[in-house]
Formats: C-alpha cells, sequence, structure tokens
C-alpha cells in the first residue's frame, strides 16, 4: 500500500499552473469550480483527520468505487481519527475495538502509527472476520454510525484498496498536496471577493 501512497502529487502539478491563466481570462467554468471545490475539500479533510492528500484521495476514489459516498467517507475517517485517540488515551470501547481485530495503534517504537496505516490494518482485519454482526460491531465501534455502510470498503481489506491507489495513479487521477493546497487557498479568495461584493 504504501507504494501507492508515494510519489503521486506530481499526476496533476501543473493543473494549479495552468489554472491561473485560466481564471486570468475569465474562463472558470464548472469543471474548473468543482476541481477547485475538490482541493480545498481535500486539503481541509486532510488538516481534520491527518491523512495526506494522496492517501485521503487514494481512499475516495476506492470507496466510491465500492459504492461509498465521498461524504460518508470523510465522516467515518474523521470519526476514526477521534476513536484512535481515546483508544490511546485507553478509553475501553475503541481500545477492545483495536484488541479484537489484533490491530496496535502504535509501532514497534512505541509511537502512534499514522492514520492511513491504521486504517488499512483495520480494513485487513475487518474483512476477515466471518461474523457479519461481530463485524458490523467493530465497524461501528471504530467509524461511528458511518461504520456499517463503510463496510463495502473496508472487505476490500489492504490489498484491494491498493489496487485502486495504483488505478487511480496510472490514470493519473491524484490532485496531490501541492494543487489541494493552491485551490484551498483560492477559494478562500473567492468566498473573501463574494462576500465583500454582498457587503
Amino acid at each position: 500500500l504504501q507504494k501507492s501512497f508515494s510519489g503521486l502529487s506530481s499526476s496533476v502539478a501543473g493543473l494549479a499552473t495552468s489554472f491561473g491563466a485560466l481564471v486570468g481570462v475569465g474562463a472558470l467554468g464548472s469543471f474548473t469550480k468543482d476541481l477547485v471545490s475538490l482541493g480545498d475539500r481535500l486539503q481541509k479533510v486532510s488538516i481534520q483527520t491527518g491523512i495526506a492528500v494522496e492517501e485521503l484521495e487514494i481512499l475516495q476514489f476506492a470507496a466510491s468505487q465500492a459504492g461509498v459516498g465521498t461524504d460518508q467517507l470523510n465522516a467515518a475517517v474523521q470519526k476514526f481519527s477521534i476513536n484512535v485517540g481515546k483508544a490511546e488515551d485507553g478509553t475501553k470501547l475503541q481500545a477492545d475495538a483495536f484488541e479484537s481485530l489484533g490491530v496496535s495503534i502504535k509501532d514497534a517504537s512505541g509511537n502512534l502509527k499514522g492514520q492511513s496505516t491504521l486504517f488499512v490494518e483495520v480494513a485487513d482485519a475487518i474483512a476477515n472476520v466471518e461474523e457479519p454482526a461481530v463485524k458490523a460491531r467493530l465497524a461501528s465501534d471504530l467509524f461511528g454510525r458511518t461504520g456499517v455502510e463503510l463496510l463495502a470498503l473496508l472487505n476490500l481489506g489492504a490489498e484491494g484498496i491498493s489496487n485502486y491507489g495504483e488505478t487511480l495513479r496510472e490514470a493519473g487521477g491524484i490532485v496531490g498536496k501541492a494543487a489541494s493546497d493552491e485551490f484551498s487557498a483560492f477559494n478562500d479568495q473567492l468566498d473573501l471577493l463574494s462576500r465583500s461584493l454582498r457587503g
């Protein structure tokens, strides 16, 4: 999976540059607006969850292919991030869920693992749970109310998610952190401009 999460940001690195030219000639069409909105949302969800933009894009693509909506995934990973923190603090429900799955939230050096690493480890573990009721309960314990809806993605396991990452990379479908930062900054400026014109 790590291979899928590395070296992806260059795929759409030129978008931010060409984007500026489009705006300069007043050609901010619906596609460009959607792209700006996507980059802005990716950047903000990445900050909220601790999952790198490139990794988040892969999870979102895998989720969409599994029939899970982006908003559902975003809500689930945000809840997951909170629950990892609770497990680290020793909260029984979350700690027991990780233990039941055989997933350690810390690495061999005693450091907390990254959110994306934990996500795919949990996905792998849940994919191997045979009892549907247990699978649903564990997904809910770690991903909140959207956990059950996320099972279609979690059942792919690490290998399935990694394969979708490769597909997205080969298609050049990665926005990447640099571009998402640029789009987010521009979207903030558009918001400021809109508010000033209304004032």
